[in-house]
C-alpha cells in the first residue's frame, strides 16, 4: 500500500498501514497459552474473512499468522484406590461432595460436566437391579 492511498475498513479510514497491524495481531496471539492462542488466531482469520466478504478489507490479514501446534496432551492418572478411601471417609454418602465423585468415576464425566449436572438430572434410587 502506498503513502497516497486510503485504506477503509467498513468505510473508515484506517492510517494505520497493515505492516503495522500484522505485528500487533502477531504479539497479541502470541501473549496467550496455547490453547487460548489458537482460539484468538481462528476468530481473528473469521473475522478477517467476514470482513473481505463484505468488502470491508482487501485482504485477510489472519491468513498471514502462523498455525499454533498444541501441545501434546498427557492422559490423566487414576486416583489410587487409599485416596479414594480416604475421600468417601470424610465425605458421608448423599452429601454433593460424594455425589460429585460418583459422577465423575462411574460416569466418566469431566469436572466441568459433573460441575453442570442438577439434582433434578439424578434419580437415587435407580440402580441397575431395578430394571
Amino acid at each position: 500500500m502506498d503513502k497516497g492511498s486510503k485504506a477503509t475498513f467498513a468505510m473508515a479510514a484506517i492510517s494505520t498501514p497493515e505492516t503495522e497491524i500484522l505485528p500487533l495481531l502477531r504479539k497479541h496471539v502470541a501473549s496467550h497459552a496455547a490453547h487460548k492462542a489458537k482460539r484468538i488466531a481462528i476468530v481473528i482469520r473469521k473475522l478477517y474473512a467476514a470482513a473481505v466478504e463484505a468488502e470491508w478489507c482487501l485482504r485477510n490479514l489472519g491468513a498471514d499468522l502462523q498455525k499454533i501446534e498444541l501441545p501434546k496432551a498427557t492422559p490423566q492418572k487414576p486416583w489410587p484406590p487409599e485416596i479414594v478411601d480416604q475421600y468417601d471417609r470424610h465425605h458421608q454418602p448423599g452429601t454433593a461432595a460424594r455425589t460429585c465423585l460418583a459422577l465423575a468415576r462411574f460416569l466418566g464425566n469431566r469436572r466441568g460436566d459433573v460441575a453442570t449436572v442438577e439434582w433434578s438430572q439424578l434419580r437415587p434410587h435407580r440402580s441397575m437391579k431395578s430394571r
